[in-house]
């Protein structure tokens, strides 16, 4: 018989939520972008995020790293250093710090990481997010150079011992040079001496 209707002006929350949805876009596209890994993981060191840099580190997907504990990407000894590194995190710690990581076919793939606590408003530890740099490259480039000073370092070393073979040589020579010049200075003072001469 009636029709009760009422409405609602919703032109500034639809706004709202159409820019909301246009910066996690952003945010996303810029996450995605960048050169660097990001990680993040909670208070279990259980992989919550991961870009898609970070997952292609490890020769992942992200699917696949997700819900991961951190150590299942780590050996025996990059476990304690991580579950050191995370007590540090729970006190508030961020610092940087190279990382030796296992990728999915079982290669060391060695990072720098900056890692930082999450936490909520009360302070409380939730987790941590990571920024990861592969270096590998860069500590080929070290290793390549080490070679090339060491071998540098090696070849100025024998020849310095030729040099100082051949310094010792040219020291005897001289020695000998300057006896035989006094001998042949005798030799030549006693064929000059008048006693010689017969009138």
């Amino acid at each position: 018989v009636h029709v009760v209707a009422s409405g609602v002006d919703v032109t500034d929350q639809r706004a709202a939520h159409e820019a909301l949805e246009e910066s996690e876009r952003r945010n996303r596209l810029l996450v995605e972008n960048l050169h660097e890994g990001l990680w993040l993981i909670d208070a279990d060191a259980v992989t919550t995020f991961v870009n898609e840099r970070m997952a292609e580190m490890l020769g992942y997907t992200t699917a696949e790293m997700l819900g991961r504990p951190l150590f299942d990407f780590m050996d025996e000894t990059g476990i304690a250093v991580a579950g050191r590194n995370i007590e540090r995190r729970k006190q508030g710690i961020t610092e940087d710090h190279e990382f030796e990581l296992i990728a999915k076919d079982g290669t060391r793939v060695y990072t720098i990481m900056q890692a930082s606590p999450i936490t909520d408003r009360a302070g409380n530890y939730q987790g941590s997010l990571a920024g990861v740099l592969d270096i590998g490259e860069r500590r080929r480039q070290e290793a390549s150079l080490q070679r090339a000073h060491d071998e540098l370092e090696e070849r100025v070393a024998e020849r310095t011992a030729e040099l100082r073979t051949a310094l010792e040589e040219l020291r005897g020579l001289k020695d000998r040079v300057e006896e035989e010049n006094v001998l042949l200075r005798e030799q030549v003072r006693r064929s000059r001496s008048t006693s010689a001469i017969v009138c």
